[in-house]
């Protein structure tokens, strides 16, 4: 498939917009050289992690590539609210690998095989659409509290010091979801005063101002996820005689 790139026109001579730009050329690369070997089926006893936290980030950095990649044409084609749609989207799928990761390894230090069961049968299976129709599928892991787990995973990289914001993940992701519902910022994305006139149209490409932080935003987020699935399936067996015992 050929690399999406940022149209040249967008990026022109801005030194910051061109830096960027390359960042994300490289991220884009870097997914691209991802492979997805077939996963055996592992264990089915709650310790067999390996196979199941393989298969959770692989379909999380499947679906990061994708977003990422439609971001860009998005960007391209001077979409500011479907940037921002696909944004939000990505910055859950980076929220839902930090927080099964976290939360796996917390159960699994925990030794309450009950709570590892409940935690990955909803990580896994769960879906709220087909919760309503059969009692066989439990709930999904509510999205926001993924989202908040970013931020505590973030004061934990940073020995617990508390950033400017006390929610900088989570009040990022508010910030898309005001383009996303039909609020406030949908409704003023496209609209200008001109003569004393509210104007509303469709400019054909986004203003530097706005790009640069939409640029950087998706690219930490993908970046992030990279690293952040990698550890993800990094996440061995527990030994056959957890909850009794844990290996070193």
């Amino acid at each position: 498939m050929e690399a999406i790139q940022l149209r040249n026109e967008l990026v022109g001579d801005d030194a910051a917009l061109c830096e960027l730009a390359a960042t994300a050329d490289e991220i884009m690369l870097e997914f691209r050289r991802l492979q997805y070997e077939p996963i055996p089926r592992g264990k089915d006893e709650i310790t067999g992690l390996s196979w199941r936290c393989r298969s959770f980030a692989n379909a999380n950095l499947i679906r990061g590539e994708e977003l990422f990649r439609l971001c860009v044409l998005a960007i391209n084609d001077g979409a500011l609210i479907g940037t921002f749609v696909l944004a939000r989207a990505l910055d859950e799928t980076l929220a839902a690998v930090i927080f099964a990761k976290r939360r796996i390894q917390r159960l699994s230090n925990g030794r309450d095989p009950v709570a590892l069961a409940d935690f990955l049968k909803k990580l896994l299976v769960g879906n709220r659409y087909m919760a309503e129709k059969d009692d066989e599928f439990p709930s999904s892991h509510n999205v926001l509290t993924m989202v908040q787990e970013v931020d505590k995973h973030f004061r934990d990289l940073v020995g617990g010091k508390k950033p400017k914001l006390e929610k900088d993940f989570e009040l990022n992701y508010a910030f898309c979801s005001e383009f996303v519902h039909p609020s406030l910022g949908s409704f003023a994305a496209y609209m200008r005063i001109r003569n004393g006139a509210t104007v509303f149209d469709k400019p054909g490409c986004l203003e530097p101002n706005d790009l640069k932080p939409l640029l950087s935003q998706i690219s930490v987020a993908a970046k992030l996820l990279l690293s952040e699935a990698a550890e993800l399936s990094a996440i061995e067996d527990l030994p056959a005689t957890w909850p009794n015992t844990v290996g070193s």
